[in-house]
């Protein structure tokens, strides 16, 4: 079976011997919920007829109607299958309420979408007198065939009753006039609910729900005693070509087609990225040996049957050996040669030559430093800045001072170790745009530039302070892309994340959202606490005034959206659901007796005046016509505030 989907009814009732013998004609369209009408599918329905008065069932029965191309289904009330009682046993002298009810879980459970009142008595009047006989008319032509019906049970004969005297005006549907056709209807209408006109050319009736004009169908009254024959007729015109039938059933599926040929071969595919770098590879076997080079003697050198031999210099006396002693600026032997204590200048010596790895440890000791004492370098103590420090600066490069941390390292730290301190760790002052600057180049997205932190859980003062003693700002966050400033506060926090406090005469928060282009809220507030979201309280005192507004809307209004269960201004339109006599109950969570509850009426008119109020036999709110003989129409609209006080 179908989802349920929304339903447009036409219940087109000839309410006086056509319900009462053969059934009652219902038609609805079947839209899902977009509106789109739903065409050829089958519907669980089940239909409920009830003492208006009492709410006695006395008639159940389901149907399963099919819809046309168009989404319209027809049926009759009475000929499905019966659940419980008898419909040709219902009385239709008083009025009865019809529930109509869709299944989509094959009847295992039904939800009712539609409450009607049917109340034929208007439609029941005196009985004409009679007429006289007319004479035997012509034999007609023959008609077509007909469609062989369905057999039905045979009745047994009933006997005439006595006419009954012309019954008091009913209740329900009232005719109030005709109209030529369906367009010349008055709208907009203020007459009364179940008002209804006749239109001239079809003889349809056409009631008012309170919104609408509804076409019931023919209207027609009990059938009258036979008359006198009446003259021959004029021959009829032959009858219009019925109605299409409805779509057949959908085919079975067809046999599954052919494989299908071959596709060409695709294009080559885009060349893949460049795997990693190998592991380098073993080391080679050793290669053979080569051949012998050739040599060439110089000067001073022979060579013979493979043998060199000097044949120059061959006087060993003026030979420099490991033995000889050096002289000049270097001393000892040519072994273990020394240069003699300052000899060698900065002239002597070229720029960069020299490394810590080529110096001695020239009578340092670990930690001791090189410092020059105006004529010489002399090892001494690392102390550092001397203490206090202070320095001009005024070259032209624009950093002063410069720290890089090249790996995962603190470039700076300043500890303030006095625990009765009342001076900065850090002070910075500038005469200039900016006192401090902090830049970050961190590619990790969620890096933090600036973090200022207090390890002490005991601490219960500020972490960050910004005092300005002018008339600027004392803090502007601005973002590219994202939120500018997150204020949040852990789980075991139990006082205010954002405190804002204002001891001058000025606004202490302004928000400006000055994009005209912007569609987005410029304050978004949203929480899931069990009080209330926000909270306005004013600390005048005596001596203030008390008409002051706590709260001052320009230029806008309030909107309360209706898509949440939880609002305080809704629309409330009285139905068969929930009226209960002379009120309507306004139905709405958590409602209780100490609400303020604002109501304004819409049309149509009700037939009284209006209150409000609380019941506390059912604990729900109520508007009620002052009149208490006067019932509550349905489709009244009606316009709810509710202030909730607790």
């Amino acid at each position: 079976m179908k989802k349920c989907y929304l339903f447009i009814a036409i219940l087109a009732f000839c309410i006086s011997g056509l319900m009462a013998q053969t059934g009652l004609p219902y038609q609805a369209i079947l839209r899902n919920s977009s509106g789109a009408p739903q065409a050829n599918t089958r519907v669980l329905l089940k239909f409920d007829i009830l003492e208006y008065g009492s709410g006695t069932l006395l008639y159940s029965e389901t149907q399963s109607p099919l819809t046309d191309v168009y989404g319209w289904m027809s049926t009759l009330i009475g000929t499905g299958t019966p659940l419980s009682g008898s419909f040709s046993s219902v009385n239709w002298g008083s009025a009865k309420k019809l529930l109509v009810s869709c299944s989509d879980d094959n009847g295992a459970t039904f939800n009712t979408f539609s409450s009607v009142l049917v109340d034929n008595s208007v439609f029941v009047g005196a009985k004409g007198d009679q007429g006289d006989k007319g004479d035997k008319g012509d034999k007609g032509d023959r008609g077509d065939t007909g469609l062989k019906g369905d057999r039905g049970d045979k009745g047994d004969q009933g006997d005439k009753g006595d006419q009954g005297e012309k019954g008091d005006a009913g209740t329900g549907v009232r005719i109030v006039g005709s109209v030529p056709s369906s367009s010349n209807l008055p709208l907009p209408y203020n007459g009364q609910i179940g008002d209804m006109y006749i239109s001239q050319d079809n003889g349809h009736g056409h009631f008012w729900n309170g919104m609408a004009w509804i076409d019931v169908g023919e209207i027609k009254g009990p059938k009258g005693d036979i008359g006198s024959q009446g003259a021959k007729g004029d021959r009829g015109d032959k009858g219009d070509k019925g109605d299409i039938g409805l779509k057949g059933d959908k085919g079975d599926q067809g046999i599954q087609g052919l494989q299908g040929l071959k596709g060409e071969k695709g294009d080559q595919g885009v060349q893949g990225i460049q795997g990693p770098k190998g592991d380098k590879g073993d080391k080679g076997d050793k290669g053979d040996t080569g051949p012998a080079g050739s040599y060439s003697p110089g000067p001073g050198i022979s060579i013979a049957s493979n043998i060199i031999t000097n044949t120059g210099d061959t006087d060993t006396s003026n030979d420099i050996i490991n033995t000889s002693v050096a002289g000049g600026a270097i001393t000892g032997t040519f072994y273990d040669l020394k240069l003699k204590p300052e000899t060698i200048g900065s002239s002597e010596i070229i720029d960069f030559s020299i490394n810590n790895s080529d110096l001695h440890s020239m009578g340092a000791s670990i930690n001791q430093v090189l410092k020059f004492d105006g004529s010489k370098w002399q090892p001494g103590a690392d102390v550092g800045l001397t203490l206090p420090y202070n320095v001009n600066y005024g070259a032209a490069n624009p950093v002063a001072f410069s720290i890089n941390s090249i790996n995962n390292t603190t470039p700076l730290e300043v500890h303030q170790g006095g625990l009765v301190s009342t001076v900065p760790a850090l002070r910075a002052t500038s005469q200039g745009d900016k006192g401090i600057e902090v830049q970050s180049f961190s590619i990790d997205a969620k890096n933090t530039t600036a973090r200022f932190y207090n390890e002490n859980s005991n601490n219960a003062g500020s972490i960050l302070k910004l005092e300005n003693e002018g008339s600027g700002l004392a803090l502007i966050a601005h973002s590219h892309s994202g939120s500018s400033t997150i204020i949040d506060g852990n789980t075991v926090k139990t006082n205010q994340v954002l405190d804002v406090f204002n001891l001058g005469t000025g606004r202490t928060m302004t928000v400006n959202q000055a994009n005209p282009n912007s569609d987005q809220n410029t304050v978004t507030v949203s929480s899931a606490t069990t009080a209330a979201v926000m909270s306005l309280e004013s600390t005048r005192n005596g001596n203030q005034s008390p008409n002051n507004a706590l709260l001052e809307l320009k230029n806008g209004y309030i909107k309360v959206p209706q898509n949440n269960e939880f609002r305080t201004a809704f629309i409330h339109t009285s139905s068969f659901n929930n009226i209960t006599g002379n009120a309507t109950v306004l139905y709405y969570p958590n409602a209780k007796s100490t609400d303020l509850v604002f109501v304004q009426k819409s049309l149509p008119y009700t037939g009284s005046s209006v209150i409000t109020w609380y019941d506390f036999a059912t604990g729900s709110w109520k508007i009620s016509n002052e009149i208490n003989n006067v019932n509550m129409p349905v489709g009244v609209t009606f316009f709810v505030f509710v202030i909730k006080t607790e």
